[in-house]
């Protein structure tokens, strides 16, 4: 139980609100509390087109890509995401049943 209670104030400090939120301390405890933790290695397709729309992610270290395919089957970069950002909140607050776009990993995460 240490060890977990360690790792998440290690993760804790990590996390980066965006400037028009500052949540405390706590209230990130919580969040991450109930997250489940993954590890993905560079160049990972953590999300792909068609995939379910149901599952938030928070990044806590690392960079990711954002990309779909135009007309012609090009892969078109749309964002970089990194530490203290989320990926999926569209599903969740968009009633969008499945994902559009492709989020692969740039560096672990």
């Amino acid at each position: 139980m240490a060890d977990f209670r360690y790792t998440l104030q290690r993760n804790v400090s990590k996390v980066q609100a965006p400037p028009s939120l500052t949540p405390d301390r706590e209230a990130m405890e919580r969040f991450l509390g109930m997250c489940h933790r993954r590890r993905y290695p560079n160049k990972t397709a953590i999300i792909r087109p068609g995939d379910s729309a149901n599952i938030l992610y928070y990044v806590i270290d690392g960079s990711l890509t954002v990309s779909s395919e135009d007309e012609e089957g090009r892969e078109l970069i749309l964002t970089y995401l990194n530490r203290g950002e989320f990926i999926g909140e569209m599903g969740i607050f968009v009633e969008t049943p499945r994902r559009e776009v492709m989020v692969r990993t740039r560096t672990p995460c």
